[in-house]
């Protein structure tokens, strides 16, 4: 006599579950790439600060693989600031740099805000400093609300809606 449908569906189950747990590991893993190392700081980075060509070392990966959010390409972090003081020794995370501004808090702007055909171009003021691609509150003068928006240029942000 031959298989059931309920042998067969509970091989299949187990043979997915399988593959699935494979594959998650595999993720988990990073793939097939394999890290030769991270790169830590040479020098203590002050809040602010920018990196220099002489303050990184690569160093072997620590046991238990690659920490979550660490820098793998420090090219990555040209013309990024530091947003607070990072220690000679440390791993490099994401999450430690931030653009470098391009707009100063004060500075007048102008707000944009554009949604089909309909452009609307008003006066503003930075209550915040921020870098290109940024998220920063501004003041728009003329309607003294203060709104969210994202710096495009040195002078210019836009409002997203």
């Amino acid at each position: 006599m031959g298989r059931s449908f309920e042998t067969y569906r509970n091989y299949f189950s187990v043979a997915l579950m399988g593959l699935c747990l494979v594959c998650f590991n595999w993720a988990w893993a990073g793939g097939t790439k394999e890290a030769d190392g991270v790169w830590v700081l040479t020098r203590s980075i002050p809040k602010g600060g920018a990196l220099g060509p002489g303050d990184l070392a690569k160093k072997p990966l620590p046991p238990g693989g690659l920490p979550a959010g660490v820098v793998e390409d420090p090219s990555s972090l040209i013309g990024m600031r530091a947003v607070r003081t990072l220690q000679a020794g440390g791993l490099l995370r994401a999450d430690q740099f931030k653009p470098e501004p391009i707009l100063r808090k004060g500075q007048k702007v102008e707000i944009l805000l554009e949604k089909g055909g309909l452009k609307i171009v008003a006066p503003g003021e930075a209550l915040e400093e921020g870098g290109s691609g940024q998220r920063i509150r501004v003041l728009n003068i003329s309607s003294r609300q203060v709104v969210l928006a994202r710096v495009e240029h040195a002078g210019g942000v836009r409002v997203e809606f």
